[in-house]
């Protein structure tokens, strides 16, 4: 077992070294009560095949365990995402533009552990995002400036189901796990995207956590460039 998880992780590692684009976290997390905590994250983004600002964004959320079997979650994102240069029908040049959404989160993941050591969870998701109506700069040809491009307003909902495997290795920090993600479009049940992931946590105490992953999207959307993704993350819980 741990010769096919080493190589599991270096398969991810060789995979992170050629990801496009770079996620990074910041997670805090404060226990209430034995059932109950809440928690803040920071998290930032590049584009994929530049180092190019892709969003920045700030999220507030609970957790409520009902046992050991089953938990809620709902959390609430700000989000500040910058879009790529784009050139329209005729021609016309919108250059890159930061615009504003937020976005809400409730989810309730099933979990269950096999042999003490492998963890297999569920994880099924409602997001709700909205985005205001903008007005963008937009320029001719000739590069001269003509009248704004509008960015519609938009309201998008979306299920998402995650199936994830972790394995806790005996008297290891690591912990590596492996997760598929799917992406629904609600108004229609159209299939938006998939996330692939393959990653491992590092148990530094009690406190303090890292965590590393290699994320394959296949499809791009208004959220995000389809392609390969290098995450690194931090935890800290008291």
């Amino acid at each position: 077992m741990r010769k096919i998880l080493s190589a599991v992780l270096v398969c991810a590692l060789s995979f992170g070294l050629q990801a496009q684009s770079l996620w990074t976290t910041i997670d805090i997390e404060k226990k209430i009560n034995k059932q109950a905590s809440a928690f803040a994250e920071l998290e930032y983004r590049t584009h994929q095949h530049t180092l190019m600002s892709e969003r920045a964004s700030s999220s507030l959320g609970v957790e409520y365990e009902f046992n050991k079997y089953l938990k809620a979650q709902a959390s609430y994102s700000f989000i500040y995402r910058q879009s790529k240069d784009e050139t329209t029908k005729k021609n016309n040049l919108v250059p890159a533009y930061w615009s504003p959404r937020h976005r809400g989160n409730l989810s309730l993941t099933a979990s269950y552990k096999w042999k003490k050591r492998i963890e297999i969870s569920l994880r099924e998701n409602y997001q709700y995002t909205y985005r205001y109506q903008m007005f963008v700069p937009k320029y001719n040809e000739l590069g001269f400036r003509i009248p704004y491009e509008e960015v519609d307003e938009k309201h998008k909902h979306v299920a998402k189901t995650r199936l994830e495997i972790k394995y806790d290795i005996k008297k290891s920090p690591f912990e590596p796990y492996v997760s598929c993600e799917a992406y629904h479009d609600i108004s229609t049940w159209y299939l938006d995207k998939i996330r692939y992931t393959v990653g491992s946590t590092y148990k530094i105490n009690k406190q303090h956590r890292l965590e590393m992953y290699y994320r394959y999207i296949n499809h791009s959307d208004d959220d995000e460039d389809a392609g390969s993704v290098l995450g690194i993350g931090y935890k800290f819980k008291f």
